[in-house]
């Protein structure tokens, strides 16, 4: 009788397949080749970076090599680690991700900072995240006020979007209401609740050009949650005349946006808003990054 063919026939060693994709990492200028690699090949193996560093002559079967090289050509193609990896830390706290939500940045940090501010000023506020993607703001929101009587409420024009941000409120443990719609009109009713006083948005909307598309970076994530007309402000002067419609204030508005364009939104929002109060916030590499509107 002839031996099993043994899954392992084929040595594949853990250093050898490491030096080959941070070689083809390399070759594409990632920033950190090394450690992409590595957190790859640690899930196709379902260990911790740690094991994947303590033991470079582990040799793995050649159907893990084979999966791993899978996501190695999706890395080279321009699918981000963590949608190959499905998760992504941001505020301390882990998120899923998937292909039709925008991978969380560590500048939008600073954005959650700037609402959580705000909210211990208010007593009892209404705490919007329009545009919620993932679900990473809202979230992480919650999950840092520490006070419970204010209101939390996430929305998306995406169905698919709002599966994941449900997923990652359910894994977090946190309890937020998720509203299908563009931008404000699915608040609409709860703005007639005499008893919200105080309303606090986050909007981290699309915000690039046409031509800012052809980022590398970007290109396999997804355009509803990037492109915004031609000057990349559309979302934010439709949210501007929703917000002047509906009357509301007092409001505190936080938006994300390209450093190029502070004047210009600026301009929108005095136009719209005359007796605003306006001001802008750096990221971490010192370029403004966060337009404030208060009402």
């Amino acid at each position: 009788m002839p031996p099993k063919k043994n899954k392992r026939t084929k040595e594949n060693k853990i250093t050898g397949l490491l030096q080959e994709a941070c070689f083809l990492f390399k070759t594409k200028k990632f920033t950190a080749p090394e450690m992409e690699a590595e957190l790859l090949l640690a899930h196709v193996l379902k260990k911790d970076r740690v094991f994947i560093l303590a033991h470079p002559e582990f040799i793995i079967s050649q159907e893990e090599a084979a999966q791993f090289k899978k996501l190695i050509a999706k890395r080279l193609k321009g699918w981000s680690n963590a949608v190959l990896l499905g998760a992504k830390e941001f505020y301390g706290l882990e998120f899923q991700i998937n292909k039709n939500v925008l991978v969380p940045r560590p500048e939008t940090e600073i954005l959650v900072d700037l609402i959580l501010e705000q909210a211990k000023l208010k007593p009892q506020a209404l705490i919007m995240d329009i545009g919620t993607g993932s679900g990473a703001i809202i979230i992480t929101a919650f999950k840092k006020i520490k006070a419970n009587q204010h209101f939390f409420y996430a929305s998306d024009k995406s169905a698919k979007a709002l599966e994941v941000a449900r997923l990652n409120a359910k894994n977090n443990q946190v309890k937020v209401n998720f509203l299908k719609g563009d931008l404000l009109k699915p608040y609409l009713p709860i703005f007639r609740n005499k008893q919200i006083t105080e309303i606090i948005i986050a909007a981290n909307l699309p915000y690039l050009k046409p031509a800012e598309m052809e980022e590398p970076s970007i290109k396999k994530e997804p355009k509803i949650a990037l492109l915004s007309g031609a000057d990349g402000l559309r979302h934010y002067q439709r949210l501007f005349g929703q917000i002047k419609k509906a009357k509301l204030a007092p409001v505190f508005l936080v938006c994300e946006i390209n450093p190029g364009q502070a004047p210009k939104i600026e301009k929108l929002a005095k136009t719209s808003f005359p007796k605003s109060e306006t001001y802008f916030k750096d990221d971490y590499s010192g370029q403004i990054r966060f337009f404030i509107l208060k009402l």
